[in-house]
């Protein structure tokens, strides 16, 4: 995994709702593959985002769409 290019992508983002709607729904399918891997036992995964608190809950519904 390259953490350094995820990292610098948070900012990169901000202005970019349509970006956003393209990681997160990446994220989703990720999810989804890791909880039901094909023969194995599922996996959880996790993300962690971050934002002023004043952007919370336009951030979480943007997450839930």
């Amino acid at each position: 995994m390259n953490w350094r290019a995820l990292a610098r992508c948070g900012p990169l983002l901000a202005d970019e709702p349509a970006e956003r709607e393209v990681l997160f729904r990446v994220l989703r399918v990720s999810a989804r593959d890791w909880a039901r891997p094909v023969g194995r036992e599922g996996v959880p995964f996790n993300v962690v985002l971050m934002c002023p608190p004043a952007q919370v809950e336009r951030l979480a519904a943007e997450v839930a769409r």
